[in-house]
């Protein structure tokens, strides 16, 4: 049975305490990360942490740049120093001590940081059909006036980084976890872990199974969504 999403959240603060930038992140995360979820998570901090710098608070970070498209919640925006509105995505939701997050648009978009405590969270609709393990949520905003201003490094490039980066976190989870493929995983690690040699790992640690674990099929899109191009 997989960890929770606590008891992970710590094992990953140990595995990755002493890390020296985002790739080891990676890296450390997804060896000690036991379901697709935490693989997730695993990149998905590196890339943050890529993108928006590696000087962030060490506990985990969510993204949340998503808006709702049917206009029923307001998007997030700042007026007199205040921020209003929702993000409709957070990962994590249920440990997350920070939100990275962005109001405006085009050359006026600006990106910060928030404590967890400032925002309110609820949880999102549907939230168990992917990555069940993991809480998802949407955030409000009310009139927040305690947050950082950040500085990203290429917000464009996230998507790639975090592809490159859980695709990383799940060659070293197969690499800690599954000896028969230890040495296949351990030489993408090394060299270029391409999208297509990722998508030939996933299938032969899927044949070293006796059976499927629970919500496999669900789950393991994590790794093959990033494949698409």
């Amino acid at each position: 049975m997989p960890t929770d999403e606590a008891t992970f959240l710590s094992a990953w603060q140990q595995a990755t305490n002493r890390v020296a930038g985002p790739r080891e992140m990676a890296i450390a995360g997804g060896a000690a990360a036991d379901d697709f979820a935490w693989i997730f998570m695993a990149g998905y901090q590196a890339a943050i942490r890529e993108t928006f710098g590696w000087d962030l608070p060490r506990g985990w970070l969510a993204f949340a740049a998503s808006e709702d498209r049917s206009g029923e919640k307001p998007p997030l925006t700042l007026s007199d120093g205040r921020l209003s509105g929702w993000k409709t995505w957070v990962a994590g939701s249920d440990s997350v001590s920070h939100l990275v997050t962005t109001a405006g648009r085009g050359p006026a978009r600006q990106y910060f940081l928030v404590e967890r405590a400032h925002v309110t969270m609820q949880r999102r609709p549907g939230s168990d059909r992917f990555l069940g393990a993991l809480s998802q949520g949407m955030a409000q905003f009310d009139s927040c006036t305690t947050y950082g201003v950040l500085q990203p490094v290429d917000v464009a490039a996230f998507a790639a980084r975090e592809a490159r980066n859980v695709h990383l976190a799940y060659c070293a989870h197969v690499q800690a976890h599954v000896p028969e493929l230890a040495t296949q995983a351990q030489l993408l690690m090394d060299g270029e872990a391409t999208a297509d040699a990722v998508l030939a790992l996933l299938q032969a640690h899927e044949q070293t199974l006796r059976s499927r674990p629970e919500h496999w099929q669900r789950d393991s899109r994590v790794i093959s969504m990033y494949a698409r191009g």
